[in-house]
């Protein structure tokens, strides 16, 4: 939600979607419960968050593209493990090879992607966990900016 956050122009809000009766709703649920508290006031702009919405699935079609890039993605991380070329259908999705020195990732205007393991998603959760514990705007913007 912060990368999402950072996408946006100064003063745009983002309303966010979810799958209803998904698996990890209630962990949802309490994630968006606890940035509504008023000293989440600085997380909450971060991810530019306006309001959330939790909808089946039948009655929202984005969610269908979503499931599609997912499962796009994923199969295309596979495939650049075991030196495979990126599937056509993935190039038409995202524009190109989608590959930056050897490892599956994209990056553009429009569109950005990436697939971080070992390190990259540890210290990723390092600064995280960061993020989640500051009390004022000062401290997430530090955060969002830690290494």
């Amino acid at each position: 939600m912060i990368l999402l956050g950072g996408l946006v122009r100064e003063g745009e809000r983002i309303q966010y979607w979810f799958e209803l009766g998904d698996e990890y709703q209630s962990a949802s649920h309490r994630f968006l419960s606890d940035i509504s508290n008023p000293d989440k006031a600085a997380l909450r702009g971060s991810y530019r968050h306006h309001s959330q919405t939790f909808a089946p699935k039948a009655d929202v079609p984005l969610f269908d593209a979503a499931d599609l890039v997912a499962w796009e993605w994923g199969k295309h991380v596979e495939r650049a493990r075991a030196g495979r070329r990126v599937r056509p259908s993935l190039i038409a999705l995202m524009g190109d090879e989608c590959i930056v020195s050897g490892a599956p990732y994209r990056g553009s205007s429009d569109r950005a992607a990436i697939h971080p393991s070992g390190e990259v998603l540890a210290r990723f959760f390092r600064k995280m966990q960061a993020i989640m514990l500051p009390k004022s705007g000062e401290d997430v913007d530090a955060a969002v900016r830690m290494d």
